[in-house]
């Protein structure tokens, strides 16, 4: 009842100003009593701001109304966006921004910007001090649920859950979010604070000037140029593999139409014709390019059309864009980044030791087949072990060494395995029926004993974590000379293993313990080397990074991961 009248009053009022005759001339900031006839008729309209409000804002999206609710109590219901019934210069800063919300990886049409600009350009329209209200009510709430939901995406991203194993940060909560926009309002550092929710590390700013760099100077096109097998037709395949490099500004074409060297610079003339030039200086001018192609596609510099170099050739602008948003959508995924800590990026086959958000020292990997993916998780490097032993998992006994074994007793004594029972005491294979021998029935346990031809290598890193996945040297060295270095069962190998030992000691001032591990190697001496300062171990899977020069750095999809991510993130997008 006491809404209803409160409703009544309102009407009453605004109906005696819009009936007074000089009502053209009605300006709030010259009419006193007008102030607490507009505060009311914000707080009528801000307090019941209902969970759709699709009806009232044809083709409008609202995803944002809880926050909205909040935002406008916690000011006591006043404008945030307008001032004496006009747009404030913060306003248009923001609409400013949400214009070029691509430039973050994310569309204006996400934020309903269309209908802002329209309510935006009938301000100067109406005199009538109803039709003003009316016009600040929906401006201020389109504005704010555009606010919100562009915090929202800056922070936490596009898509609604992890889907890659790991645990994401926390949700930005209501009132964490209304307190941080009011108190950037009351600062007078909005457009800051608010780009502000964005991932604050390094290599999250360099991938997005990066991007920023790719979307201005290509067109994001679907366009495909099929290559076809250097085997079946080489020439061929050197040509358009040259119009690919042109086009990409690997290689360089001036007006003459002669070849001028491969730079990184986005200045090319495109062109379909081949020129007659002199075969020995555009094959070495060719090779240079397609090795700085590799080099951006994360594939050896051999200067060769092989298979993967092949498949990258022949990726379009539009699905490295689509790469390029998935990359930063998984950014904005992680908690705070640790002080100290190793990052193994799946995909780039690279293990990076990070200090202070700066890469100190970087080493190759080798990771798990894709029928024995490395799995993506967080935890924490307590020790590792210089020449230690492996206790194999018995899926691995299974599948590889038993059926070995039954052939021939002596692959035990070739690889250094040794064989105990249930009760810890060593066998002697050659006493054993393998032959009888199931999963069923399994009472043995392999051990490989260290050194330098132990699968672990001769120093191996242990995280505890419920996978049994850790780092660690390996005497299969020639892995890591391939492309694609996905061949262990799911741990990771580790090149250079030693100085990355010394390393960590380094990182905790331990640089007097080195001669003592040097030791260890030199009489293979196996031993238990405590960190004093554990470090994080994040192991993801980003197929695209970035420098500090707004160079991209492609990565094949080893594990398929990127096809499901990528297209529940098109679907999102589409459904605005």
């Amino acid at each position: 009842m006491l809404n209803f009248l409160k409703s009544i009053m309102l009407i009453f009022l605004l109906t005696l100003f819009a009936c007074n005759k000089n009502e053209k001339n009605i300006a709030l900031q010259n009419l006193p009593e007008a102030e607490g006839v507009a505060l009311y008729f914000y707080q009528t309209r801000f307090a019941h701001i209902p969970d759709s409000l699709d009806f009232a804002y044809p083709g409008a999206r609202f995803y944002t109304s809880n926050d909205i609710r909040l935002f406008y109590r916690r000011r006591l219901f006043k404008p945030a966006w307008t001032s004496n019934l006009l747009p404030t210069t913060t306003a248009d800063s923001l609409i400013h921004l949400l214009q070029n919300a691509r430039n973050y990886g994310l569309w204006p049409q996400f934020y309903n910007l269309e209908q802002i600009l329209k309510i935006r350009n009938q301000f100067q329209d109406s005199l009538v001090l109803y039709r003003k209200l009316e016009n600040v009510c929906d401006f201020e709430i389109l504005l704010s649920e555009a606010v919100f939901h562009f915090a929202r995406h800056l922070h936490n991203g596009m898509l609604p859950a992890d889907t890659l194993g790991y645990e994401r940060k926390m949700i930005i909560s209501n009132s964490e979010l209304t307190s941080l926009i009011n108190l950037a309002l009351k600062n007078k550092q909005f457009v800051s604070t608010l780009l502000g929710l964005q991932p604050p590390t390094q290599k999250y700013r360099d991938l997005l000037n990066a991007y920023q760099w790719f979307i201005e100077h290509n067109s994001l096109d679907s366009l495909k140029i099929s290559i076809p097998d250097p085997k079946n037709d080489s020439i061929r395949a050197y040509q358009l593999a040259r119009e690919v490099l042109v086009k990409n500004g690997f290689l360089i074409q001036n007006n003459q139409k002669n070849i001028i060297g491969p730079t990184l610079e986005q200045q090319f003339f495109f062109r379909n014709d081949h020129d007659s030039l002199d075969a020995q200086i555009e094959d070495s001018l060719f090779i240079q390019s397609l090795r700085i192609f590799q080099r951006f596609n994360g594939l050896n510099q051999d200067g060769k059309i092989g298979k993967y170099t092949l498949e990258a050739l022949q990726k379009s602008n539009l699905e490295k864009y689509w790469q390029i948003l998935l990359a930063l959508e998984l950014l904005k995924w992680e908690n705070q980044w640790p002080q100290k800590y190793i990052y193994v990026n799946l995909p780039s086959y690279k293990l990076r030791f990070y200090v202070n958000d700066t890469i100190i020292k970087e080493h190759r990997v080798v990771v798990g087949l894709p029928a024995n993916k490395t799995p993506l998780f967080t935890d924490t490097m307590e020790y590792f072990i210089t020449f230690p032993q492996w206790n194999i998992p018995p899926s691995i006994t299974f599948k590889e060494i038993i059926p070995k074994l039954k052939r021939d007793t002596a692959y035990v004594l070739k690889n250094n395995y040794v064989v105990y029972d249930r009760n810890l005491k060593a066998v002697n294979v050659r006493d054993v029926d393998w032959t009888q021998v199931s999963t069923s029935r399994f009472e043995y346990s392999f051990i490989q004993e260290g050194g330098n031809s132990n699968s672990l290598g001769t120093i191996k890193f242990i995280f505890p974590n419920e996978h049994y996945v850790y780092i660690h040297d390996t005497p299969s060295k020639q892995y890591f000379l391939r492309d694609i270095r996905a061949y262990s069962h799911g741990c990771v190998r580790l090149e250079n293993p030693w100085e990355f030992a010394q390393l960590l000691l380094k990182s905790e001032g331990r640089s007097t313990f080195i001669d003592t591990l040097l030791e260890y190697r030199k009489n293979h001496m196996q031993r238990h080397v405590s960190l004093k300062e554990p470090v994080p171990v994040l192991i993801r899977y980003i197929t695209v990074e970035a420098d500090n020069k707004n160079n991209l750095f492609f990565y094949a999809d080893v594990y398929r991961y990127e096809k499901n991510l990528i297209a529940s993130l098109k679907k999102k997008y589409a459904s605005y």
